[in-house]
């Protein structure tokens, strides 16, 4: 949210609150929507908008926001759309509300339509940050065909601050109008999200409390198709069909205020921050630990690492993101927990206690979104940078297992903000250069009845290391075992042992034993059975046509097998797979595949996958479907044996 106020000489003038004679009254619910088993346009939707209804507008001193909803549920699937949460963000003296909330569910019984009152019990608001809190509801007594409705408004005191208008969704909408009502004086920047082709309705009335203009942006909209979320995607959000504005001026007869932002503008006013301008200058509460910790280092390198370690296990993250701190970096040092503001501008505060260049890097995750105008309120999250040899070092204190420039996939979202003191501003490509890598080095021994057993040994670096370790953390040993087991074709694992998992500035390494009774395929004389044995990809993850967004692998990566197989003496080879090598455009990737007979009774392979960059633009998609579609073909062809 944008926390600035408009001038009380221009605000106290403004109240607009154009009618608009809605399409579809609030209850107005038939038996044959409640009948129906599937959207008829789209049959695989387990849910949709059957009228999508908002109308924004100024009244006084308030944004106004105005919501109808009707939602048709047609499968368990769509349960999910049953709760709805909504953010009240908020500032130390007010905040946005929400008031008029009028929900019910409808169902069909006995032919027979029967409406359910959301009651109070089912409404909760729990504050999440500072500045945010959330407003949910769960609508009573859903089912497989039932119609849900509500209705309410949102007051917010931040005028300049207009939500999103979203045209698209996760399920279709069968009809949506929007309405937006602004006086002239009031200039935005309009930038439209999406492919879909949107023309809005513009028109304007004069308003003669106010001695101007009103300016009416009306959008009416029917059979939007929904828009799903595919593999490597950085946010489908981000190409749903929407507009934002965004306000950059108000005029008003002789008087002219700009609230245009340059980054340069956002720079300055986060330096203002009590934060940023005194907070990451206090070391007392730090500083007899610190000078202790750095007795002996004697490189900037050696105090970056020191410091980066120390503040992950000193401080424990509490799951709550923001640019802000939570408690303050004192009370987060002294309890040991902290949001990532708390431990990130603490961080920065040490670094530089320690004679090094270290400035916050502002950004927004993911799941956010990205900032499309120069905004602090698009920005939820802050890393620390540290510049050394014109080099700058990423540096996340949230996670333990995150080393130096590693970053986790939700926080790779474009660029990042570093703000210096001076209030100059650069950005910061997050999308690491290093590309992740696996290494895979297994050993086979094929018995004459077609089990198999041998010793696996993998190694991971960088994001693919970072991804293990969280994972590995979240879950029980034997539950970690077992998922492997049913993912590599139920084998058997045993000698399991992992090394390295909490020194995240060395690979990780695993090595188990395995065995698979009847593990290759017999008939007659022969056997058949891919090199690649359990380790083979059989599933291509882009199966779409065609595809309109970028593919967003976060990271580049590697990933190498190399397999050594040993065959029965009572067996011959007949037949191996060719070698092959092939490339993506632009060389964007590529794919090795080597295989030969290392002596009567072995075989080696070595195969390997590069992808090079971390996004793709979408006219690669066909290029990138068909690589996978070979190294699909390419890793389950099969060796043949014969007995002799």
């Amino acid at each position: 949210m944008k926390y600035i106020s408009i001038l009380t000489i221009v605000i106290i003038l403004i109240t607009i609150n154009q009618t608009h004679a809605q399409d579809i009254e609030f209850g107005d619910v038939a038996n044959q929507e409640l009948e129906e088993k599937y959207y008829p346009i789209d049959s695989s939707a387990n849910a949709a908008y059957l009228y999508k209804y908002r109308k924004t507008y100024i009244d006084g001193y308030s944004l106004v926001t105005e919501v109808h909803h009707k939602i048709k549920i047609y499968n368990k699937e769509g349960f999910d759309f049953a709760t709805k949460k909504i953010a009240l963000y908020k500032s130390s003296s007010d905040s946005e509300r929400v008031s008029g909330l009028k929900a019910y569910t409808y169902n069909l019984v006995n032919n027979q339509i029967v409406k359910e009152k959301l009651e109070k019990d089912a409404i909760f608001k729990t504050e999440y940050h500072k500045r945010l809190n959330h407003f949910t509801f769960t609508m009573p007594n859903v089912k497989e065909g039932s119609i849900i409705e509500y209705k309410y408004s949102l007051r917010s005191p931040f005028l300049t601050n207009i939500d999103e208008f979203k045209f698209q969704h996760s399920i279709p909408v069968k009809k949506l109008y929007a309405k937006l009502s602004t006086p002239a004086f009031f200039k935005f920047n309009k930038k439209t999200k999406g492919f879909l082709s949107i023309i809005p309705k513009y028109s304007s009335k004069r308003d003669a409390r106010i001695n101007a203009n009103v300016n009416i942006i009306e959008y009416s909209i029917s059979d939007i198709p929904a828009l799903e979320d595919e593999v490597f995607v950085d946010n489908i959000d981000n190409y749903k069909a929407g507009v934002e504005y965004e306000l950059v001026a108000v005029q008003y007869t002789t008087y002219t205020k700009s609230y245009s932002q340059t980054w340069n503008d956002v720079a300055k006013t986060v330096n203002k921050y009590d934060t940023y301008k005194n907070g990451i200058n206090k070391k007392s509460y730090y500083k007899k630990d610190l000078d202790s910790l750095l007795v002996k280092t004697s490189t900037l390198q050696d105090k970056v690492k020191k410091i980066f370690e120390f503040v992950k296990k000193k401080v424990k993250w509490n799951e709550v993101d923001g640019i802000y701190t939570y408690n303050g970096m004192t009370k987060a040092y002294k309890d040991g927990i902290g949001n990532v503001a708390d431990i990130n501008l603490m961080m920065i505060s040490m670094m530089r206690y320690a004679g090094l260049q270290a400035n916050p890097i502002l950004l927004s995750t993911r799941d956010n979104g990205i900032p499309i105008f120069p905004t602090i309120s698009g920005l939820n999250y802050v890393i620390c940078g540290v510049e050394i040899n014109k080099e700058i070092i990423l540096l996340d204190a949230t996670n333990k297992y995150a080393d130096q420039d590693i970053l986790s996939s939700r926080l790779m979202n474009w660029n990042g903000k570093l703000i210096k003191p001076d209030n100059s501003i650069n950005n910061v490509t997050l999308a690491p250069i290093k590309p992740s890598f696996t290494s895979t080095i297994l050993n086979v021994i094929l018995s004459p009845n077609g089990d198999i057993q041998g010793k696996s040994r993998n190694i991971y670096k960088n994001n693919k290391a970072l991804e293990f370790r969280k994972h590995y953390s979240e879950i029980s040993r034997d539950d970690y075992l077992l998922e492997m087991e049913n993912k590599s074709d139920h084998i058997e694992i045993s000698d399991y042992k992992l090394n390295n998992l909490d020194k995240v500035d060395k690979p990780l390494m695993e090595n188990y034993s395995f065995y698979k009774e009847e593990g290759v395929e017999s008939v007659d004389d022969k056997m058949y059975f891919s090199p690649m044995f359990f380790l083979k990809m059989t599933k291509n993850p882009f199966v779409a046509e065609k595809r309109l967004f970028p593919i967003d692998f976060s990271y580049p990566r590697n990933k190498r097998f190399q397999i050594m197989i040993t065959i029965p003496d009572e067996y011959t080879i007949e037949s191996v797979p060719e070698p092959i090598r092939f490339k993506l455009p632009l060389d964007i990737g590529e794919f090795l595949y080597n295989i030969k007979k290392s002596s009567d009774n072995k075989i080696q392979l070595i195969c390997s996958t590069k992808i090079k960059y971390s996004k793709i633009s979408s006219d690669q998609y066909l290029f990138v479907k068909q690589f996978y579609n070979q190294i699909i073909k390419k890793e389950t062809e099969k060796i043949v044996l014969v007995k002799k």
